[in-house]
């Protein structure tokens, strides 16, 4: 995560603007909740699971209470002479919604829920562990939407990617059927012929 916030925290500052940050199977906020506390950016949590959510936003809470505790305790472990000087972290730059993420899923209605009182300009796309079909639709996503400049994906469960060709008994098959077509692999036209 650390590294991970670090990546998307210079992505989302790249070519000199500031990127709105949507971080898509946000979970328990790890990423989102750092990158809001620890590098000052506006970050929307989305996540398939209404409880993750609810948490995530409790977790935020506790870590923004902390965080300047928590810095000094690293530096002093790190031995480094100067505390670096810090201001309190607003708890308003992370907020957290519920939504599947498909590749025609309203990301820019789900930033305009959240945050009603801002114009959405370019986002970063963000999302650490996009399980199974996530990372397939993710990249649909950048690929489809002219507001996302930047993406960052680090896919996994590879496992429970619903294959177009394959029917696959370890996934759950009414899961599957929820949204025809929406299937995580194979992605490119090329494999699709084969």
């Amino acid at each position: 995560v650390e590294i991970t916030s670090q990546l998307v925290a210079t992505l989302a500052r790249a070519r000199g603007k500031e990127h709105f940050v949507l971080d898509v199977g946000d979970g328990k906020g790890y990423l989102s909740s750092r990158l809001a506390i620890e590098f000052n950016l506006k970050v929307l949590g989305v996540d398939g699971n209404l409880m993750n959510s609810v948490e995530a936003l409790k977790r935020n809470e506790k870590l923004s209470i902390v965080w300047k505790h928590l810095v000094k305790r690293g530096a002093k472990r790190s031995e480094l002479e100067e505390v670096p000087e810090l201001t309190p972290p607003d708890p308003n730059l992370y907020r957290t919604t519920s939504a599947m993420i498909y590749d025609d899923t309203d990301l820019i209605k789900l930033i305009e829920e959240a945050y009603p009182d801002e114009v959405v300009g370019d986002i970063c796309l963000a999302g650490l562990h996009t399980c199974g079909n996530l990372g397939a639709n993710t990249l649909r996503q950048f690929i489809n939407n002219d507001k996302i400049k930047v993406v960052m994906s680090i896919p996994c469960c590879f496992n429970l990617i619903h294959e177009e060709f394959v029917r696959d008994y370890f996934n759950d098959i009414e899961r599957a059927n929820e949204v025809p077509g929406n299937f995580g692999f194979p992605m490119s036209d090329y494999l699709r012929k084969k």
